[in-house]
């Protein structure tokens, strides 16, 4: 059976990760992430005060996306634009957005590192699902994505 694992965080990662969510405005002062873990539920939103039905919970500004966006003009995409414009060679698109992430994933002062230190360990998306577990799929949004 295929499942993400997720270390044991500790409490003082979901408060770092709580505060760079608030520093940030992402989330309502009325919810924060939680640990769930030792219920068997994983993580989610914990709401510390009754939310109306017109109030945003999560808004993700654009500026906290990692994507190629994101690092336009950084080290790492002006150096693959040079390179790229002097030697012929063929390259993923997403690329330096991977060397950024490795880069960002090993800097301990990192802006994302909150978030970092909350991802699981240990993902197995499916596109990386041999054929059985694929067509296990088969009816979902997901199949066809693939």
């Amino acid at each position: 059976k295929r499942k993400s694992v997720m270390k044991k965080r500790s409490d003082e990662c979901w408060e770092e990760f709580n505060e760079w969510l608030q520093k940030n405005n992402v989330l309502s002062p009325k919810v924060s992430f939680h640990d769930f873990s030792g219920s068997d539920m994983g993580f989610g939103l914990m709401a510390s005060e009754n939310i109306t039905r017109e109030e945003d919970i999560m808004i993700v500004p654009t500026g906290l996306l990692l994507n190629l966006r994101t690092i336009e003009n950084t080290l790492i995409d002006r150096t693959f634009k040079e390179v790229s414009s002097t030697i012929d060679f063929t390259i993923d698109k997403y690329t330096p957005l991977y060397l950024f992430l490795i880069q960002q994933l090993d800097d301990t002062n990192s802006f994302w590192r909150p978030y970092f230190n909350v991802l699981p360990e240990i993902l197995n998306p499916p596109t990386f699902y041999n054929p059985q577990d694929l067509e296990s799929l088969r009816g979902s949004t997901v199949h066809g994505l693939l």
